[in-house]
């Protein structure tokens, strides 16, 4: 018997069925697609008819009748029931089948389709099996052979000697006119789902097969790697496939396609199943070693958690979907606090550098440093290790949010920008990463920077004004007004653009390369191996990125002289020399260099948590 929450659930489907049926004013009829989850019509565009909808119904209730009659012990009153429904879908298939303008499975284009006619095929042979099982009018059984041997005459016209492969829509109407191939793998779940055991071991679906895998391997970057590490052992994987070669669906945009994990499991599943039928022998147990292939390449693009998304993006080989916008947000903010708690004293040093070439922070009064050695000792022995940390709060929230949003967009961005066999240049990197750097630097590093400042700028004079961060943000808001904490917002967003520029598109490149040079994992990168690159990422962003630094910090200080950020540029070159747009070089190299490890490090590693 079935245990009774399966058979409780099947017969709600019947039911189900049965009101579906019975809704009237439908456009489309029983080929209508889609219903809402309350069973009302779903009135919104969609493509309409899909006739394979009511086949697909009427083989999962024929099975259910099945089951049905050997557990009756001779009684057929609920068979015959179930084959009411049955009836009304099936009378609807012989109608309609060879109507050329109903849409594919992929809801995508319009014509004649080989999934749609196999699946019609198969429950209309079944449908007449049972009409006879259960003694119903023999009339109804002969008509659903007879449209049967129809489809079946009709089915071999998909295969394209040209090409030397099943198609997958004949006699086009409309839809989608970029699918030039006509090569798909609803064809392979077509065999899977509806074929007999001749059609499944065919040559003809072999040729498919192979020709499938064969684009796809070649198609996606994700299939460069050949390998993965399972249980600690690694395994050969084979090639990652998709819906068809010209795919734009992206799983939430038109982007380009994408490999799909359950079409990948289907060519895994086509060889278990020749294998079956071939017995025993070294070619059966060479198949499931195939197979096995195919399972290693869902592995390992299947999350931690073992949650299986509908796409893996076909260069990184992540899943695709919203998560992954709020994974990219969750871990860029961790990351940044993390980094913003352990790099702040060098952060401090850099500022008040800095600050101390300014005339008027001079005429005020404020210590003079001899170098960063100096700043430190002599902050630690008036202030002590508090001093070290004065404009934290700001700074860590700034941080937090600033890097959150950073990797929220490079990661967006980036995406958009991929060429259509996602590959990624050096310069789209670059791009992205700009958008990043200018979005965070206006939204929200511009006023966490001015806090920041005022607080560090207040600590080097004779007489601080400011009692912490609260204190500081009213000062500013009563004298200056909300544009107060937006000021120098322009050089904040120049530097902040110009260092998510390098150092994303640093950062990437040297992964990519290593990558390229290692058997790394890129889904499971050692946290040595993202420290690494993330140092050097933040060595070259440090001396490419200065002096946008420099003309930030004067421009943000109380006692600012500059009325744009190319005056201030142009002044303390004059007055300082070229040198002094590299001032608090030291500092912040220590602090970028150290930033950059630690928070790309701690990216990867959020990320890998939170798959």
């Amino acid at each position: 018997m079935l245990k009774d929450e399966l058979k409780q659930r099947l017969d709600d489907y019947v039911e189900f069925t049965r009101h579906l049926q019975g809704l009237k004013n439908l456009k489309y009829g029983l080929g209508e697609a889609k219903f809402h989850m309350d069973g009302t019509a779903f009135r919104a565009p969609w493509c309409n008819a899909q006739t394979d909808g009511p086949a697909l119904r009427a083989r999962a209730i024929l099975a259910y009748a099945q089951h049905v009659i050997k557990q009756a012990n001779g009684d057929t009153t609920r068979a015959h029931e179930l084959f009411a429904l049955v009836r009304t879908d099936l009378d609807y298939v012989t109608k309609v089948w060879m109507h050329p303008g109903n849409c594919d499975i992929w809801e995508e284009s319009r014509g004649m389709h080989f999934y749609t006619l196999l699946a019609q095929k198969t429950a209309l042979e079944e449908g007449a099996r049972m009409a006879h099982t259960l003694d119903v009018d023999n009339g109804v059984a002969h008509v659903y052979e007879r449209a049967a041997q129809e489809i079946a005459h009709k089915l071999p016209e998909f295969w394209d000697v040209d090409h030397g492969y099943i198609v997958a829509t004949l006699n086009k109407t409309g839809g989608i006119q970029t699918k030039n191939s006509n090569l798909d793998a609803q064809v392979l779940l077509a065999a899977l789902h509806h074929g007999t055991p001749k059609l499944l071991t065919s040559r003809a679906v072999a040729a498919t097969v192979n020709r499938l895998v064969h684009v796809f391997d070649r198609l996606y970057v994700v299939n460069h790697v050949q390998r993965t590490k399972i249980d600690g052992q690694w395994v050969d994987v084979a090639a990652a496939v998709g819906r068809y070669p010209e795919d734009v669906y992206d799983g939430d945009g038109s982007r380009g396609g994408n490999p799909w994990s359950l079409l990948t499991s289907s060519v895994a599943e086509y060889h278990y199943r020749l294998a079956v039928h071939m017995g025993n022998g070294p070619l059966a147990q060479y198949l499931v070693q195939v197979g096995d292939t195919y399972m290693a390449r869902v592995a390992r693009h299947t999350d931690a958690d073992h949650t299986m998304r509908e796409q893996w993006d076909k260069s990184s080989g992540y899943g695709r979907g919203a998560d992954r916008a709020a994974h990219s947000l969750i871990a860029g903010t961790v990351a940044g606090a993390v980094e913003g708690a352990v790099t702040y004293p060098t952060e401090l040093v850099k500022t008040k550098m800095q600050l101390q070439g300014s005339q008027q922070y001079i005429a005020q009064g404020g210590h003079v440093y001899t170098g960063p050695i100096d700043c430190v000792s002599t902050t630690y022995r008036t202030q002590g290790i508090r001093g070290l940390y004065r404009g934290l709060p700001p700074m860590l929230i700034g941080n937090a949010a600033k890097a959150g949003v950073r990797f929220l967009t490079y990661d967006t961005v980036k995406e958009q920008l991929r060429a259509k066999d996602g590959t990624l240049s050096t310069t789209r990197m670059m791009v992205a990463g700009l958008c990043a750097g200018v979005i965070e630097g206006g939204t929200v590093v511009a006023p966490s920077e001015v806090i920041k400042t005022r607080l560090i700028h207040d600590q080097c004079m004779p007489n601080s004004q400011f009692c912490g961060t609260l204190d500081c943000i009213r000062s500013v808001m009563q004298t200056d007004g909300a544009r107060g904490l937006y000021r120098g917002v322009g050089p904040v967003m120049m530097r902040q653009g110009a260092n998510s520029c390098v150092r994303f598109a640093a950062y990437d490149s040297l992964k990519q390369l290593m990558l390229n040079r290692t058997r790394v994992d890129a889904k499971n990168i050692p946290f040595a191996y993202s420290f690494g690159l993330g140092m050097a990422a933040g060595i070259i962003t440090v001396y490419s990125t200065m002096p946008f630094d420099v003309v930030k910090t004067r421009m943000q200080s109380p006692v600012a002289e500059y009325s744009s950020s190319v005056q201030c540029a142009l002044r303390v070159t004059k007055s300082e020399g070229v040198r002094a747009l590299w001032k608090g070089a030291t500092p912040r190299l220590t602090r970028l260099m150290f930033s950059g490890a630690i928070v790309f490090a701690t990216y990867e590693q959020v990320m890998k948590v939170l798959r």
